[in-house]
């Protein structure tokens, strides 16, 4: 299984293809068939792209480690950094609320790793993104009840 969201968007695509739609009367047993086989090939792609991908950056990685080795401690963080910093500057646009999200969440972030390091408590540094999402929620939650959501329409 892939994200939600690509699952959600082929059975939608496939379902639209035999005239239904996801969560209606029109969804039958054909129509799930057909939104399943849908899924399962878009995440059969997924799962071959890293069969065939996987050895050739295992290579790549390998040489990449005899000419700098701290280069191979830089790249797996600075792609983890770019995923999550790619999926947190679209959602800053949306409303003042989401960006309290995002600062309450990188503060809480930044004082895990402090305290980690601080304290020599590792698991801090685990346990850190757990604890800066579900208070980054907490914050959001309050934000938009405070009147900082999205307009109503």
């Amino acid at each position: 299984m892939g994200s939600a969201a690509t699952e959600v968007a082929s059975a939608s695509l496939a379902a639209g293809t035999m005239g239904a739609n996801l969560g209606d009367e029109t969804f039958t047993r054909g129509v799930f068939i057909v939104a399943l086989m849908a899924m399962s090939l878009s995440g059969a792609g997924w799962m071959i792209s890293t069969l065939i991908l996987t050895p050739i950056f295992k290579r790549s990685s390998h040489k990449l480690e005899k000419v700098n080795p701290a280069l191979m401690s830089i790249i797996p963080g600075a792609a983890l950094l770019a995923a999550f910093a790619a999926l947190t500057f679209r959602e800053l646009p949306k409303s003042p609320t989401h960006v309290i999200a995002v600062i309450v969440s990188a503060v809480v972030m930044s004082i895990c790793l402090l305290l980690a390091k601080t304290l020599k408590q590792n698991w801090l540094k685990e346990w850190g993104l757990g604890f800066s999402l579900l208070i980054g929620l907490v914050a959001a939650y309050f934000a938009h009840y405070a009147g900082l959501g999205l307009p109503e329409a």
